[in-house]
């Protein structure tokens, strides 16, 4: 049914268990490729995020010197995510799956969707932020803006309220 599953990963706990449910759905579906994408900033959104001014006044630390220092921190923090997710899925007896990682940069909702499209997914299963729905029209939201634009079909997985303070406890 589903041949093509992609997991959107962003370290939470409401994409630890979409992974899960990713391997479940694979398990079930015949699924050949399972792949999975980790978003992380862009070095524009990093200068956005120091701040020129405050940047420039860091004692020992040039601006240039803060953002590569911090673009090698994410793209190391990606690759151990992926590597974690991928650790789990063969785990999970998934052997005969062919397992992609995405490490992408740039914005979050762009991201998923063009790899969405060049890798052929027919399946995106991502988390939910576990807000309500007037939360999530006010502040916006990655899961909303994807599902709004995608190609393909989607499973949002969501983690009921105790088992999300649960996770927040072990983490």
């Amino acid at each position: 049914m589903f041949e093509r599953i992609l997991v959107a990963l962003d370290g939470s706990p409401n994409a630890q268990k979409a992974l899960e449910r990713a391997a479940v759905v694979a398990k079930g579906t015949g699924t050949r490729v399972l792949g999975l994408v980790h978003v992380r900033p862009s070095l524009y959104t990093m200068a956005y995020a120091y701040g020129y001014p405050a940047a420039a006044g860091a004692p020992g630390w040039s601006l240039a010197e803060q953002l590569a220092e911090s673009m090698r921190q994410a793209a190391e923090r990606s690759r151990e995510l992926l590597d974690e997710a991928e650790a789990y899925v063969r785990a999970q007896g998934l052997t005969d799956v062919q397992v992609v990682k995405h490490a992408e940069e740039g914005p979050v909702v762009k991201a998923i969707i063009d790899t969405v499209r060049r890798g052929g997914y027919d399946l995106l299963v991502l988390g939910s932020r576990g807000m309500g729905r007037a939360a999530g029209l006010l502040l916006g939201s990655v899961t909303q803006s994807v599902t709004a634009n995608l190609p393909c079909s989607v499973l949002i997985v969501d983690m009921d309220d105790d088992e999300a303070k649960a996770k927040e406890k072990e983490g």
